[in-house]
């Protein structure tokens, strides 16, 4: 059964973009479906965007077999099958009231609020965001591929036929070093933005699933084991309340420093 996750990154003018994004229980990502809008010579309103939207939550909430045909919702002013979504992201700009409605000032997240699409701003954490996306896209030699159950596998998956211009984001975006050593980034990023916030409002992908450990012969699943309870036990930050004395730098634990 999947958690179903959406994210909006929204533009005035240029690419609109809204992901559909599906976790298994093991914390595979799978990118299910995408709205991807450009202007084409016009600019779409927010009820525009939305309707699209509505129709695409609606087709992953039943394809999900999350909810059944004509279900009316339970939550006020919400559009029904977001009652089967965990949250909805949305690009944090997007809270800042630019927008005049009614004679008072309300910002773009207000706007799609009134469309029946409520909304939290996303973590914008650039580097960050992208190093944890990087993780999620690496090839770990121990893990179980959620379909084929083979090693080695990725952690997330995307439904090509429905994220076409995301794969063509993905192909032409670049990671590229300044004469002073900083990251810039170049290339369109609306599609690969929602991802990344999703991947931000979310842990890190397990070291090991289940499905990694039932394929380790029996003495490598019992050292996963220990050390996974050894990581819980003494890989957490120090706690400043521990009396223990020892450790480095003036620590107040006779551990000497957390393992990474």
């Amino acid at each position: 059964m999947l958690t179903l996750v959406g994210c909006l990154d929204h533009a005035s003018t240029g690419v609109t973009c809204f992901t559909v994004n599906g976790i298994d229980p093991d914390g595979n990502l799978l990118v299910l479906g995408s709205y991807y809008s450009t202007d084409e010579g016009k600019e779409r309103r927010i009820s525009e965007h939305s309707a699209s939207i509505h129709r695409l939550c609606d087709y992953w909430a039943l394809r999900c077999g999350k909810m059944v045909q004509g279900y009316s919702g339970k939550v006020f002013g919400q559009w029904p099958s977001l009652d089967y979504f965990e949250y909805i992201l949305i690009d944090p700009s997007t809270q800042a009231k630019t927008q005049m409605q009614n004679n008072t000032l309300c910002s773009i997240q207000d706007l799609y609020y009134r469309e029946g699409l409520p909304t939290l701003a996303a973590h914008n954490a650039l580097d960050a965001g992208v190093d944890m996306l990087q993780e999620y896209f690496h090839i770990k030699p121990t893990h179980i591929h959620p379909f084929t159950n083979n090693r080695p596998s990725p952690s997330i998956f995307i439904v090509k036929d429905n994220n076409r211009a995301g794969i063509k984001e993905l192909r032409g975006w670049k990671i590229v070093l300044s004469d002073k050593g900083e990251r810039k980034y170049a290339g369109a990023d609306h599609w690969i933005d929602t991802v990344r916030y999703v991947v931000m409002s979310r842990p890190e992908p397990p070291r090991f699933t289940r499905k990694d450990i039932l394929a380790m012969d029996t003495h490598a699943q019992k050292a996963t084991k220990s050390m996974a309870s050894f990581d819980r036990k003494f890989g957490r930050e120090s706690n400043p309340g521990q009396w223990m004395p020892g450790g480095t730098d003036g620590a107040a634990t006779w551990w000497p420093a957390r393992i990474n």
